[in-house]
């Protein structure tokens, strides 16, 4: 014996398994100054964000990556860069070549200022979790 009960049930519940797979939200990012990128922008490609002419730019540390993890600026630029720990472990921003090595704790932040190679490719990373991958690039355009 058949139960219509059961029939709008089964409905209900495939209804419902496939609304759990697809998310639509959005999450706003910081808005930063006029000369303040705080997207990856221009990351598509493999090129990196190009930050050239900026002098100041939003970098996160999240778990466990740097984003972006490539800047582009021209040779010589002087950047500052506002790192925030948007993760829940301690990160560090290292950069052996330029002697910077700075800590944020979850939720911390810090200004940090960098110059660009005069040419090729640094290496900045996370001193905790190099291992896992947390690395990036400032290149020379």
């Amino acid at each position: 014996m058949r139960r219509p009960g059961y029939l709008a049930a089964i409905v209900a519940l495939v209804a419902t398994i496939g609304a759990c797979g697809s998310d639509t939200s959005t999450t706003d990012a910081p808005q930063g100054g006029a000369d303040t990128l705080t997207s990856p922008a221009g990351d598509a490609g493999g090129g990196g964000t190009d930050v050239s002419g900026m002098s100041e730019f939003d970098l996160q540390a999240v778990d466990f990556a740097f984003e972006p993890d490539a800047l582009t600026g021209s040779a010589g630029q002087a950047l500052t860069l506002h790192v925030v720990n948007a993760g829940s472990a301690t990160h560090t921003f290292t950069l052996d070549e330029q002697a910077i090595s700075v800590t944020l704790s979850a939720g911390d932040s810090e200004n940090v200022d960098v110059t660009f190679p005069d040419s090729g490719s640094v290496t900045f990373y996370c001193e905790f979790h190099q291992a896992s991958g947390m690395e990036g690039q400032l290149t020379a355009a």
